[in-house]
């Protein structure tokens, strides 16, 4: 068990135990996430994605193994509060985690609910509009947003508790390209300025192309991991786990077999240009 660490520990995640329709959503699962990783986690619909982000927050307990939050274990109920606190979650469809008329009351709810004095609140309130950029847009209704600029709010309100974790699940499935390319920019800097862990559940691999690792989900269990580079050239173990590579990797793979001598860690857009306007 690791300090500063979420730690799964031999998981398996049962559903309707007992029950003619049982189900085994992870099975025997070990993983770590150190503190600051920015971690990327795919698979197929019904892989057990979503029943490990939940895991991780307390929101379900285990079958049988142990998972850990900061030392912290999930399945202690006087700990789940700080464990709530110390891993921000965000889920697929914000208009799920608003509640409030005006953004910033709704950013001001969780610490509120901590208790905290007024000047405490505001300032992580100010701070939480400042990190996602919606400074701007404090006094709006959230219902009356974009998509983008909704799970935004969906982040500042996580951020407004100070997690040292923030796990987002499919974040991106509602947004277009420039929504996912604004998330994606705003996960990494909250992770490389302030040390946040991110991990970022995802079936579109695009949106993980900044991590600095890959856990690829299959039927359940690990299936692979390694870096963006690693795990996306490696087409053929995607494939059997229903996975593709994204667009630019699957180009680069095409111009390695024509005869081009290209690098192997060229996965995103902006590094193929500089490749092909130096060659």
């Amino acid at each position: 068990m690791f300090e500063g660490s979420i730690e799964l520990v031999n998981v398996t995640k049962e559903f309707n135990v007992g029950q003619p329709l049982s189900k085994i959503a992870l099975n025997d699962v070990s993983l770590t996430v150190r503190q600051g990783e920015f971690v990327g986690l795919l698979g197929m619909n019904g892989s057990g994605k979503s029943t490990l982000a939940r895991l991780v927050n307390g929101l379900i307990k285990p079958t049988a193994g142990k998972v850990y939050v900061n030392g912290l274990d999930t399945a202690a109920s006087r700990s789940l509060i700080e464990i709530r606190r110390q891993v921000g979650m965000v889920f697929q469809n914000p208009d799920n985690q608003i509640i409030s008329s005006i953004v910033e009351e709704d950013i001001a709810f969780g610490p509120e609910n901590l208790g905290l004095s007024r000047a405490e609140i505001s300032e992580r309130v100010e701070w939480s509009l400042q990190a996602v950029g919606l400074t701007e847009l404090r006094q709006h209704a959230p219902h009356m947003l974009s998509g983008g600029q909704k799970q935004k709010v969906a982040i500042a309100c996580a951020l407004a508790m100070r997690p040292s974790h923030l796990v987002l699940d499919e974040p991106t499935s509602m947004l277009d390209p420039r929504g996912r390319r604004e998330l994606g920019e705003i996960l990494t800097a909250l992770n490389q300025e302030y040390n946040i862990t991110v991990i970022l559940i995802s079936h579109n691999m695009e949106d993980v192309v900044g991590a600095d690792r890959i856990v690829v989900l299959h039927q359940g269990g690990i299936y692979m991991t390694g870096t963006p580079a690693e795990v996306f050239t490696a087409s053929e173990q995607l494939a059997a786990a229903g996975l593709r590579p994204p667009e630019i990797v699957q180009l680069a793979e095409n111009l390695r077999r024509s005869g081009f001598q290209i690098d192997r860690n060229i996965i995103t857009v902006p590094k193929m240009v500089e490749y092909l306007c130096q060659s």
